[in-house]
């Protein structure tokens, strides 16, 4: 149903841990630079912690503002919470308009709708431009979904989930004002942690991983936009920074130009900064950019050592440059941790606890151990027939096993690795 008078818009965050998103920020700067569409529209983003707040009540809260559309970003940590309080608020008001977006309904778009009838549509890919198309219809009065790229939606006369073509990426990053610098973000009562998306894209095609399907292409922000939103999070007080990209070092140019914007406003090493870096891409000049914007830390995805397994995930990895790399960043004296998985097709137990061995080898801060999530949009969702992967289907998607890890090796790994980590920790401490 479409209503009269000014539209109302709630963009609703689920956060757990550290992982404050962006996106909803993002999509609000998009839709306010408009300035004939914010005379027509109200945008308000809800922040829920998780671990503090119940459903029941989120959807208390999201109800009480009596809006039109609710929009929700979509990840592994916060789909099921979604569907719940979806159907809580559809309850409330039928005629409400509930949209998805994120990683974690994208690639599944039309699944999502045919099993979920409380959600409407659903914004695929990058979701700034075709939200604001959305939201430009709806304003309008003269809704036509037809003819908006980049959603999936149910038919209201047919019930039938249709998916209209591609939405086209923004080429040039900066045209989507920043959620910092235009206060959209509350950094007074985030996490301790601020990420910043320095690029958008992937130049690995690792088949668990989906950074490079929702972006085809590397695409930077501007050196300048990265530093003014980095001096705005110094002044307001906020210590932690995560650059939020795949890997920070893909690009020498490009990351040394973004650290010597970066040296101006962290010369005073006040701001704890943290990367994602290819170790065996890790090099005496990409250590001398990390020192010029005085990096702290890098995150280090090691993954596996074994070389089938590798071939499987279709990863490089070089043993000697990996060392080598670690080496430099000891002497540089820059943090690192290291990212190992559980459960990849061509491992087994013995094969996992070489590569933690491995890792443990490369004296870390830190090493996470993950098990396998089989994500949606991720090229192993389409080979879990060629790896006899076996699955949970209800988000984090988290493997059980494989043609070469067993269900009860996979087992006994998480349990190795929580004991021989925990002992790690107190050694280092």
């Amino acid at each position: 149903m479409i209503k009269e008078g000014k539209l109302k818009i709630v963009l609703v965050s689920l956060n757990i841990r550290e992982n404050y998103s962006l996106a909803l920020g993002f999509l609000k700067a998009y839709l306010e630079k408009d300035m004939e569409l914010r005379e027509r529209v109200e945008t308000i983003i809800l922040n829920f912690d998780l671990r503090q707040t119940r459903n029941i009540t989120i959807s208390e809260k999201i109800s009480e503002l009596k809006p039109e559309i609710v929009g929700f970003s979509a990840y592994t940590w916060n789909i099921n919470q979604i569907m719940f309080i979806s159907k809580e608020l559809k309850n409330v008001d039928p005629s409400l308009n509930i949209v998805l977006g994120g990683p974690d309904s994208s690639p599944i778009a039309e699944e999502i709708l045919n099993f979920s009838e409380q959600i409407d549509i659903i914004v695929r890919g990058e979701g700034e431009l075709t939200f604001y198309e959305l939201v430009k219809s709806y304003s309008k009065r003269k809704l036509d979904l037809q003819k908006i790229l980049g959603i999936t939606f149910r038919d209201g006369v047919s019930n039938k989930v249709i998916s209209n073509g591609n939405q086209r990426l923004i080429s040039d990053l900066d045209e989507i004002p920043s959620p910092y610098l235009n206060g959209y973000i509350d950094v007074k009562n985030m996490e301790p942690i601020a990420n910043v998306e320095t690029f958008r894209g992937c130049v690995f095609k690792c088949i668990y991983c989906f950074e490079n399907k929702d972006y085809g292409c590397i695409r930077f922000f501007s050196s300048e936009r990265i530093r003014d939103e980095l001096e705005y999070l110094k002044q307001n007080d906020v210590y932690k920074v995560y650059l939020a990209n795949s890997t920070f070092n893909a690009d020498k140019k490009k990351m040394r130009e973004v650290c010597e914007c970066i040296s101006k406003v962290n010369s005073d090493y006040k701001m704890y900064i943290i990367v994602e870096l290819k170790a065996e891409l890790v090099d005496e000049e990409v250590c001398k950019s990390l020192k010029i914007g005085h990096i702290s830390e890098g995150g280090l995805g090691l993954q596996s050592v074994d070389e089938k397994t590798n071939q499987n995930i279709r990863r490089w990895f070089d043993r000697d440059k990996f060392e080598k790399g670690v080496r430099l960043l000891s002497e540089n004296r820059i943090n690192y941790q290291i990212h190992i998985i559980i459960g990849l097709p061509g491992d087994n137990y013995f094969r996992f606890i070489r590569t933690l061995k491995f890792a443990l080898h490369q004296g870390p801060y830190q090493i996470f151990p993950f098990l396998l999530s089989v994500l949606p949009g991720a090229e192993i969702r389409g080979l879990t027939e060629k790896f006899e992967i076996r699955y949970d289907r209800n988000a984090p998607y988290e493997i059980i096993s494989s043609y070469s890890f067993s269900e009860k090796e996979i087992k006994i790994a998480q349990l190795c690795s929580k004991s021989i980590l925990k002992e790690y920790a107190s050694v280092i401490r």
